[in-house]
């Protein structure tokens, strides 16, 4: 026998559908009372239809300010279950992924990116510059930093303004997370890299941000052997996929 969705799981699916057409990653939705309203259903039922969806990863409440649009609505914060994947090499793959796919989605982003993301990329690059002096001064954590070099890598993402794009974010916010020799070592390499390709993106030239980002990606791998997260480099041939490289 199919089951009949109950009334709250019917107004859940209504809301959900007001989401990127109506209600965007980031924006406050109406109130309990406004939207008991707008669908002609009891206040109850509308808080049940918020939780499941909030249980889905579609909205967030914030105590005292609101209910939220999830900045990637129905992603959950471990989509591809990393923390459960056991082995020495886990790092190794990290990396081999990332030289396939991050160098590309910086050429993209020098072809897509907006001014203003472009501008909130440059702006953070600055904090994290600044940040960095904070920590040598026993003024910051390191968590501090991590969080800068996060929101890059995720920046870089966002400025391929492409969704399937975008839904990688948890990946590397998950492999970032971790406090390890390796990312205190590249601090160095990340402000000087990261700085070269926000450069790029500016100038709009695709193949200097593919350039750059893979060098970056192999000085964190060399930087990654020295510190034993890595036991080799990966060593396979890569496809060019920009000329002039």
């Amino acid at each position: 026998m199919v089951r009949r969705k109950m009334l709250s799981e019917e107004v859940a699916d209504m809301i959900a559908s007001l989401v990127n057409t109506k209600y965007f990653p980031g924006d406050k939705i109406p109130n309990e009372s406004e939207l008991a309203k707008e669908f002609g259903v009891s206040r109850t039922t509308i808080r049940e239809a918020i939780k499941q969806l909030c249980s889905k990863n579609v909205l967030k409440i914030y105590r005292g300010k609101g209910t939220f649009v999830c900045e990637n609505p129905g992603l959950q914060k471990d989509p591809y279950g990393l923390k459960y994947i056991k082995g020495d090499d886990i790092y190794y793959q990290f990396f081999e992924t990332a030289l396939l796919t991050e160098p590309s989605f910086a050429a993209l982003a020098a072809q897509k990116a907006t001014q203003e993301q472009i501008e909130k990329l440059s702006a953070r690059h600055q904090e994290f510059i600044a940040d960095v002096e904070k920590y040598h001064n026993n003024d910051v954590p390191i968590e501090v930093l991590q969080k800068h070099d996060t929101f890059f890598h995720k920046g870089i993402l966002t400025c391929c303004n492409n969704v399937i794009i975008a839904r990688i974010k948890p990946f590397i916010e998950l492999v970032i997370a971790d406090p390890t020799d390796t990312f205190i070592k590249s601090i160095s390499s990340s402000i000087k890299y990261h700085g070269l390709i926000i450069d790029a993106i500016k100038e709009r030239n695709a193949v200097n941000a593919h350039h750059y980002m893979k060098d970056h990606l192999n000085d964190l791998v060399k930087i990654a052997v020295s510190t034993g997260l890595l036991q080799v480099e990966p060593n396979y041939p890569l496809p060019n996929i920009i000329n002039n490289e």
